[in-house]
C-alpha cells in the first residue's frame, strides 16, 4: 500500500474555485478502481487543505495521475502544494515522477497494521 499526504495552500478568495476543481478530481477518482482512499480536509479559514490518498501499488498512482492530470494542472494555477509526502515502496519510474512533483518519499522500515 502506498499513501500520499498532501497539504495545499489556497489564496484567500479562491476556496470556492479550488473546491469545484477538487470535486471534479473526486468524481474522476471515485470511479477509478485502484484508488483505495481519497479524502480531503480543510482548516477553519479554508486557506489550507489536506489530502490523503491510498493506492495498492505504483501502477495505480501512474493511472490516477493520467486521469486527474488536467484538473490537477488547473488546481495548481489557483493554489500550491506546500507539502507532499509519499509513504511506501515505489518503483524507480514512479519515484522519479513524484519527486519531480516535489514529493518527499519515505520507504517502509518497520511496524504493523491491524
Amino acid at each position: 500500500m502506498i499513501e500520499y499526504s498532501i497539504v495545499w495552500t489556497i489564496p484567500t478568495g479562491k476556496t470556492d474555485e479550488f473546491k469545484t476543481l477538487a470535486s471534479e478530481a473526486i468524481e474522476i477518482s471515485r470511479n477509478e478502481s485502484p484508488v483505495k482512499e481519497y479524502r480531503w480536509f480543510f482548516n477553519e479559514d479554508e486557506t489550507r487543505c489536506g489530502l490523503i490518498e491510498r493506492y495498492p501499488g505504483p501502477e495505480a498512482i501512474v493511472e490516477h495521475l493520467k486521469l486527474v492530470g488536467g484538473v490537477l494542472a488547473k488546481m495548481l494555477e489557483i493554489g500550491r502544494i506546500s507539502r507532499f509526502d509519499v509513504l511506501g515502496s515505489l518503483d524507480e519510474k514512479t519515484r522519479n515522477m513524484v519527486e519531480k512533483m516535489g514529493a518527499r518519499v519515505y520507504t517502509p522500515w518497520d511496524g504493523f497494521k491491524k
